[in-house]
């Protein structure tokens, strides 16, 4: 892992001191929170970008005005946001709905309530739109020139073949997406090149981009807020620019963790744009230098533990005093000290607890790790029968397949009703292709897409396969083997257990013969690796002479249910109940923990009134939240109970096929 941290870009001083100062007049009026709030978001804005926060004013302008000519009207109605900082960065709230509570705040929260206040409050705003303004029309945006030098530097953004390599950048906000969006297309030369997920991109879409992204060569720029950090692998890229950091240090460990996974063959790269003049850019300044500090002993690992190294002072507590009192000596020396110890001596602990806390197996625990590790190469599809299946398959639906090096393809087209078909993201092209885990990415070669079982598009080929060609599958099949003395016929099962609510605690699919006698018993992990197919003719006469056949499924159902069964819920049920244990525990320390604070924070709210003072939030409220937490505490722990209810579900037989021995062949001649 490199970061790369760049601490030279400022922001302008006059709108910095202007907002807060816009913010302080407004505290004055008895919304103190709320105008703090407004000051905060805009501070961050303006970090992030000219656009974002020149637009950010605007449409504040803009509401702000509507808002006064209603009063002119005798249409108001008056209306505060009900928005709590705090749900921003403490996990709660996706980012698609930081995103709209954002804008909810900007446009409507003010203290005006007279038409004289609304003039007053419009005469400031446009004042601070006119100071943005002419930050962006300046065209000295530092955070824009450090990231464009990055991305023409060419022995950064292309390999050793000249191929361009793919690049993330991390946004908060959408102004400075689309402000990013319209400077980069421009500066490669290829708007095409570039793609963008925000809060409003609909969650298949996000995959579908996300996949052109992984698998199209012609796509190098991902432009995304904290929407494609949210369960999308982006392990394509291994190079990343923070053009904000957020405020959640579990946010910043996802964002570098889509890039920086197991299997990860390349040098993550990550740089940190930080307008270090503003009064947040002081403290991430500050938190970047310790983590490089640490980086430089532990590695990518310190981002494993960042966001529970700030459990005890919030990192956000820390950036709002800094906006608000950070020009004060003793606030930042604070800030100073809490960042020192909770990076370095709290880091240092937890990787160290980590690596303390390492598993130790036990002989007994490394046979049965070996033996599961065996059955599951046994129970494994082999890449070449893999790759001639799909061959087939996606040659027969329309799809066209060519050879490029040894054991990697290229697919120049994925026929559209192929991609209506998946599941998940299919790409319209990939660029390499391959069966084998050793060609996906041989002599430093580009990385080719590993087609198995789980793949969006291998699974909507069979999925079409199946579609159009069912019905020969269910006739069954025919085979020989050489490991039988009579014939058998075996079948595939699912066993699965489930919990008291339906859902499917575990499945595993299994495999039995049954034989002339009626008498069944195991096959083994994959017993049709031991078998071939039968000589064309045989298979017919054979079937029709053993009456047997009829009710042999029947046979390894009862077989089944009686032995397989409750040996799986016996295996099964231990673990299950060992994770639940422990959830339970998690969860009833956390929102009794949490429920306990709400109680103390709406005591002191009460406390407050009582003085005639106005609290951050009212008692009523904080008393109502530890109330529905109690709820949420019962209904969880209800489902709790629920789910330690196990047991299995009747098995399903899926395949079937008569398995003769070779003595059995010649019968047939």
């Amino acid at each position: 892992v490199q970061i790369r941290w760049l601490k030279a870009v400022r922001a302008p001083l006059d709108v910095t001191i202007m907002i807060v100062s816009h913010g302080r007049l407004h505290a004055q009026t008895g919304v103190s929170a709320t105008a703090h709030d407004v000051v905060t978001v805009l501070q961050r804005r303006l970090a992030s970008s000219p656009e974002a926060i020149y637009k950010s004013l605007v449409r504040r302008t803009g509401r702000l005005e509507r808002r006064k000519q209603e009063i002119l009207n005798g249409t108001s109605r008056q209306s505060m946001p009900t928005v709590d900082l705090a749900d921003f960065d403490n996990g709660d709230l996706n980012a698609e709905e930081i995103e709209e509570i954002e804008e909810e705040l900007l446009d409507a929260a003010t203290a005006a309530q007279t038409v004289d206040e609304f003039d007053a409050e419009l005469i400031e705003l446009r004042a601070l739109v006119k100071a943005a303004e002419r930050v962006r029309e300046a065209g000295t945006d530092r955070k824009w020139t450090e990231l464009s030098a990055l991305l023409r530097d060419h022995a950064l953004v292309t390999d050793a073949d000249g191929r361009p390599r793919k690049l993330i950048i991390f946004t908060e906000h959408r102004d400075t997406l689309h402000y990013l969006q319209g400077k980069i297309g421009p500066l490669l030369g290829r708007t095409d090149a570039v793609k963008v997920i925000h809060g409003g991109v609909r969650r298949a879409e996000r995959r579908q981009i996300t996949e052109e992204f992984t698998k199209n060569r012609d796509v190098q720029i991902l432009l995304a807020t904290d929407a494609a950090g949210e369960g999308l692998n982006l392990q394509a890229a291994h190079l990343m620019i923070n053009y904000d950091l957020p405020w959640n240090p579990n946010r910043i460990e996802q964002r570098f963790g889509r890039i920086h996974r197991i299997g990860q063959k390349e040098v993550c790269r990550l740089w940190n744009l930080v307008a270090s003049n503003t009064r947040e850019g002081e403290v991430f300044t500050r938190l970047l230098e310790k983590l490089d500090q640490m980086r430089e002993t532990y590695g990518g690992k310190v981002f494993d533990v960042l966001g529970e190294a700030f459990a005890e002072t919030p990192l956000r507590d820390l950036l709002l005093d800094a906006i608000q009192y950070g020009e004060q000596p003793e606030v930042k020396d604070r800030m100073y000290e809490v960042i020192d110890t909770t990076v370095g001596d709290g880091l240092k602990g937890l990787l160290d607890e980590r690596a303390l806390a390492s598993e130790h197996f036990s002989d007994a625990d490394l046979r049965a790790l070996r033996a599961a590790m065996d059955e599951a190469r046994a129970r494994r599809l082999q890449p070449r029968d893999i790759e001639s299946t799909f061959k087939n398959a996606f040659t027969r639906l329309g799809g066209r397949i060519v050879k490029r090096e040894q054991g990697r393809y290229e697919i120049a087209n994925v026929p559209q009703h192929i991609r209506s078909a998946g599941n998940g993201p299919i790409a319209t092209k990939y660029d390499r292709v391959t069966f084998d885990l050793s060609h996906v990415q041989p002599d430093d070669r580009a990385r080719a897409d590993l087609l198995a079982p789980g793949h969006p598009l291998h699974d909507a080929v069979m999925n079409e396969t199946i579609r159009n060609f069912g019905g020969a599958l269910n006739q069954g099949t025919v085979l020989v083997s050489a490991t039988l003395e009579e014939p058998h016929l075996l079948v595939g099962v699912v066993e699965e257990v489930a919990d008291a609510t339906g859902e499917s605690v575990a499945r595993r699919f299994a495999y039995a013969y049954v034989d002339s006698h009626g008498t069944v018993h195991p096959a083994g992990p994959a017993p049709y690796l031991d078998c071939a197919a039968v000589p064309n003719g045989a298979a017919a006469d054979i079937a029709c002479g053993l009456p047997w056949l009829a009710d042999a499924e029947d046979k390894a159902t009862s077989w089944i249910i009686a032995n397989q069964l409750p040996e799986y819920l016996a295996e099964v049920q231990p673990r299950r109940l060992a994770e639940l244990i422990k959830a339970r525990e998690l969860v009833t320390k956390r929102l009794i923990s949490e429920s306990e604070r709400l109680l103390l924070d709406a005591a002191a709210a009460s406390e407050k009134e009582r003085k005639g003072e106005k609290p951050k939030e009212s008692s009523e409220s904080l008393h109502r939240k530890a109330v529905e937490l109690d709820v949420r505490l019962r209904k969880r722990l209800a489902l709790l109970d629920q789910q330690q209810l196990m047991s299995t579900k009747p098995p399903q037989i899926l395949t079937a096929a008569l398995v003769l021995s070779v003595s059995d062949l010649p019968t047939c001649e």
